[in-house]
């Protein structure tokens, strides 16, 4: 398990994540902490993953290797720790999601059982373009959901139960 005093190497590995989110601070790394397990080869971190759980249902959020240690099979060595603990933790299935373009990964996670399920695309806009997207249609109305709604959504959108009370 991560310690506080891990953050450090947290943000180091963080940037080979590739992606466009600004590194969490030290306090919102305290909000990944319970999640957050970091590799150790030689008493150096060598990777770290962290990933949260839904009622009955795993997510792996991050998945990094340093790339000194890539290729020594040390990612599918943490994903089978992982899925061990998910498993005491009551889960009985896991997800993640990865870019199509990642294709070292994609081969780790069909080598731990890891299939292709949905395609998504994430669309970004800062909140100050809201505003520049007009009025919207006739009829259209955007409301925040009320919590007994989540099973709903979770429902319509195959998402995992707990998942939206988790993001609330």
């Amino acid at each position: 398990p991560a310690t506080p005093e891990d953050y450090l190497h947290f943000v180091r590995l963080f940037a080979e994540l590739r992606v466009p989110d600004p590194v969490p601070s030290p306090e919102e790394w305290g909000h990944v902490l319970p999640g957050a397990r970091l590799a150790w080869i030689a008493g150096e971190p060598a990777g770290y993953t962290y990933f949260r759980t839904y009622a009955h249902t795993g997510h792996v959020c991050h998945l990094v290797t340093d790339p000194a240690h890539r290729g020594k099979h040390l990612g599918e060595a943490v994903l089978w720790a992982v899925a061990a603990e998910m498993r005491a933790l009551g889960c009985t299935d896991w997800f993640l999601n990865v870019k199509p373009e990642n294709t070292s990964a994609i081969r780790l996670y069909s080598r731990v059982g890891f299939r292709r399920t949905i395609d998504a695309t994430v669309l970004r806009m800062p909140w100050a373009a809201v505003g520049d997207l007009g009025a919207p249609e006739p009829g259209v109305e955007g409301f925040e959901p009320a919590p007994e709604h989540d099973a709903a959504i979770e429902a319509r959108f195959g998402l995992a139960n707990g998942q939206v009370e988790s993001l609330r």
